[in-house]
């Protein structure tokens, strides 16, 4: 930046030699016998007004820099719960009070479109942890939380009773765990690309890791000889590259 004084007729530069250059800064560092810094503009918590880049307020010259806010990456996530213990009655509606929200009990509603009693919401969430609880109608009413200390206390060593989910940043979708209300029991699963296992091979459907596709005809019948049997079991074990004897 040049800085020039207004001297007619006498300067060495600009129309009909009229200015005179004084100094030249390029902001290499802070001159404090030439500039005061301030950070302003912020008014309030939700807005902020500031002027222009450059204006000149009192006879003093003052430049703006405004530094961009950073990108903070977000990923969406589906919330649920299964509410199906609760006597609902058409015009109650569940929602989810968090950290990402500031604990608002009425700001993001979840739906039961299909009428499963299971409700769920996505929203777009920051990378990060976050905890959180279902409450119908507000604080005011039913609060779906967890036992201090239980296994789905997201954080058991603190005094708060919150579920949680962490979202990392190679998940393109995160889920939370699908709880019956006011519980750590799981009541399904809010994925719909999950296929969780069970090797007991009794009356039960196998299902694979969704990679390996996961259709609703997987059965534990692998080999199709119409038994459930440790074969089947080795043949899945060969789909993650073990042999079989």
């Amino acid at each position: 930046m040049k800085y020039y004084a207004y001297t007619p007729g006498t300067g060495n530069a600009g129309t009909s030699n009229n200015y005179t250059l004084e100094w030249v800064d390029d902001f290499d560092t802070l001159d404090a016998t030439r500039w005061d810094r301030s950070e302003d503009g912020s008014v309030g918590p939700l807005c902020t007004f500031r002027g222009a880049n450059v204006e000149v307020v009192g006879g003093e010259l003052q430049l703006t820099i405004t530094e961009p806010n950073p990108v903070v990456p977000t990923r969406p996530v589906t919330f649920g719960v299964d509410a199906s213990s609760l006597p609902l009655s058409p015009t109650d509606v569940i929602y989810v009070a968090g950290s990402f929200n500031e604990w608002c009990a009425n700001c993001h509603a979840l739906n039961d479109d299909d009428g499963d009693l299971v409700w769920t919401t996505t929203l777009d969430l920051p990378l990060g942890q976050h905890q959180f609880q279902y409450v119908v109608n507000g604080w005011g009413g039913a609060v779906s939380q967890p036992q201090l200390g239980s296994s789905c206390d997201f954080n058991p060593c603190d005094e708060w009773t919150n579920y949680g989910v962490s979202i990392e940043e190679e998940l393109e979708h995160a889920y939370v765990d699908l709880h019956c209300w006011n519980t750590c029991n799981l009541c399904g699963d809010l994925n719909p690309n999950s296929c969780p296992a069970d090797l007991d091979g009794v009356n039960d459907v196998l299902m694979l890791l969704g990679e390996f596709g996961c259709s609703v005809d997987c059965t534990t019948d692998l080999d199709g000889d119409g038994v459930v049997a440790i074969g089947d079991v080795l043949d899945m074990l060969g789909m993650f590259g073990e042999s079989r004897p």
